[in-house]
């Protein structure tokens, strides 16, 4: 009866176990796109460098490529998969152990002695089913996951410190315009005042133009404080303490074109790091499913050693001492309370959740670039009107300037006219501020690089040759 039990309870895991088998795993239906619904250039990218042209913050992201601490840990949980990968991956061969020993005993023969020189292979599960091959390959995807994780967090800081770059230049021309307007309303205040001591205008136009002065002067400190919290920003993104950032004006001189180059949807899967990384977690998790199906099945593993035994040293080496074991075993896993099935459940469902971010990631990223390319040709048409509207605001302050000095209308009408000025500057600096950053957006959709690799361009690389 109990061998009988026992062939029936192998009979059942084996059946079991060929079920699982046959549970086949279909791949994630991806989104496919022909095309861009937004206007743009089907072609490759090219480097972002060549259309934000700014020598000072092509430095700036080199600098926050050898130094951000958040690419740094990306870099070490790199260094801590591959470590990983190793470990599983040794599980595929033996450990081989050397022992000397040396036993003195004492008993009712007198005194014994036991000398030993072995090589000894602790308890080795042979891979006939892929079990330990599977997990081998799970963790190498984890490793290649990482890597394309660290090269997410590479894009993800450069576009990070283009942003930032760009907003700070963008404060500094706010902050120049804010500073002029403050200097001609104080000038203004000044000549109404000495009208007022005149007696040619009232004391309501002095007060109107101290609240457009002082308006200025808030505007303006506001916009400093900003600008102070950016560059500490930007400084701990290049790995700095906050410090003064070094910056140019050319930025602003780059000439956006009014259609950005973006290739192919479907280009974005062998281009988009974060993708790549979904796809490798998935490969992992489904490798991870077939290693726990073959824990159903029998594990057979093997210990053993070899060497020499002998009572007295002087002899240790000869060939009479010679001793070798080896005691192959199978194991085969009759009740252990659904541990094993739930086991198995529970890695199906990790592959489940895979399978949903991989595809997550590719909607994910068609959408980001879509939003790119929107907000471009928003931001465009947006920046020209900007244009049109700041020529219309000079002209009308001028006007009414006169009108107020011929003393046809009211300095409530020159107020007026000012703060709307000066609104419209600012909203266009901010508005082309937004254009270039349009430009970023879809550079970090796109995962394109900034510029050449020094490689490319036959330039030592950052921090000298080892």
């Amino acid at each position: 009866m109990k061998y009988l039990a026992i062939a029936t309870s192998l009979a059942a895991v084996l059946s079991l176990t060929g079920c699982l088998s046959s549970d086949k795993y279909s791949e994630p239906e991806v989104p496919e796109l022909a095309s861009w619904t937004n206007p743009s250039l089907d072609q490759p990218a090219p480097y972002w460098n060549t259309i934000l042209i700014d020598s000072q913050l092509d430095a700036l992201i080199a600098e926050a490529l050898v130094n951000n601490t958040d690419l740094r840990i990306a870099a070490q949980r790199v260094e801590l998969a591959r470590a990983q990968f190793r470990i599983q991956r040794s599980e595929l061969l033996p450990d081989l152990n050397g022992t000397g020993s040396f036993e003195r005993e004492r008993n009712q023969a007198g005194i014994t002695e036991a000398w030993g020189a072995l090589l000894s292979v602790p308890s080795w599960e042979i891979d006939l089913w892929g079990r330990v091959r599977a997990l081998s390959g799970s963790a190498q995807q984890r490793f290649l996951a990482s890597e394309f994780n660290r090269r997410a967090v590479e894009v993800s800081l450069t576009a990070q410190v283009a942003t930032a770059y760009l907003n700070l230049v963008s404060l500094d021309r706010q902050v120049a315009i804010a500073e002029s307007t403050l200097e001609s309303r104080r000038d203004s205040q000044k000549i109404i005042d000495d009208r007022r001591e005149a007696g040619v205008t009232s004391g309501l136009d002095l007060r109107q133009a101290v609240i457009l002065t002082e308006s200025a002067a808030q505007t303006l400190a506001e916009l400093q404080r900003l600008q102070a919290r950016q560059e500490n920003a930007l400084s701990i993104l290049l790995g700095r303490a906050p410090s003064d950032i070094e910056r140019s004006d050319t930025l602003f001189d780059s000439v956006v074109p009014a259609r950005l180059p973006a290739d192919l949807p479907n280009a974005l899967l062998a281009q988009r790091p974060d993708i790549q990384s979904a796809e490798a977690q998935l490969a992992a998790a489904q490798l991870d499913v077939f290693a726990a199906r073959k824990t159903f099945l029998p594990a057979i593993s093997i210990t053993g050693y070899a060497g020499f035994i002998s009572g007295e040293f002087s002899n240790l080496f000869e060939d009479e001492t010679e001793a070798w074991n080896i005691a192959p075993a199978a194991a085969l896993p009759l009740f252990n309370a659904g541990r094993l099935r739930a086991s198995l459940q529970a890695n199906e469902a990790a592959r489940s959740i895979a399978s949903e971010s991989y595809v997550f990631s590719v909607r994910n990223a068609y959408r980001e670039v879509e939003n790119a390319l929107i907000d471009h040709q928003s931001f465009l048409k947006q920046v020209a009107s900007s244009d049109e509207i700041i020529q219309a605001s000079r002209e009308r302050l001028e006007l009414t300037d006169k009108r107020y000095r011929e003393g046809v209308s009211t300095y409530f009408e020159v107020l007026d006219a000012s703060r709307e000025l000066f609104t419209n500057e600012l909203n266009y600096v901010r508005n082309y501020e937004s254009s270039l950053a349009s430009v970023i957006e879809l550079y970090r959709g796109l995962a394109a690089d900034w510029m050449p690799e020094p490689s490319e361009v036959g330039v030592p690389p950052l921090g000298g040759s080892d």
